[in-house]
Parts: C-alpha cells; sequence; structure tokens
C-alpha cells in the first residue's frame, strides 16, 4: 500500500526512466526500511535509508499513517 500510495515505481524509476514492477518497488522498499519496536515500550522506532531525505520522510509518514489506518480497520471489524 506504501509504494501505490506514494508512486514508488515513478520514484524508483532507473535515470533513463525505466519504472520498476510493483513487486520490484516492494522489494527496494524492504531494502531502505527498519522497523523496530522499542523495548519495554509499545513506540515503534521507523528508519528509512536513502540519499534523498525528503524521500525518507514521506516513506516513513506513509508506513505509519498506513499501520494506523491498518490498525484502526482491524479493531473497527472486531
Amino acid at each position: 500500500r506504501v509504494v501505490v500510495a506514494n508512486n514508488l515505481t515513478q520514484a524508483f524509476a532507473s535515470p533513463d526512466g525505466i519504472q520498476p514492477t510493483k513487486e520490484q518497488a516492494v522489494s527496494a522498499l524492504a531494502g531502505m526500511v527498519d522497523v523496530r519496536l522499542r523495548r519495554g515500550t509499545r513506540l515503534i522506532d521507523v528508519t528509512v535509508a536513502n540519499t534523498d531525505p525528503q524521500l525518507c520522510e514521506k516513506i516513513a509518514n506513509s508506513i505509519v499513517r498506513e499501520y494506523i489506518e491498518q490498525d484502526l480497520g482491524q479493531t473497527v471489524a472486531s
């Protein structure tokens, strides 16, 4: 959902304009993101590694937003 919401296939396009498939974009995103639960808390640290700080911020915020939406959806459904 993060790949689609942020049009990351376009963001991850090669310099010659070739866009990766959705699956390739998901794989690239997985290699950039680290999510860890803080020990003894209910806090989660989301770290995104990329040379573009604006893209990192956009992806991290999107991951958090999608997580909250999914969690709310599961809460409402139960």
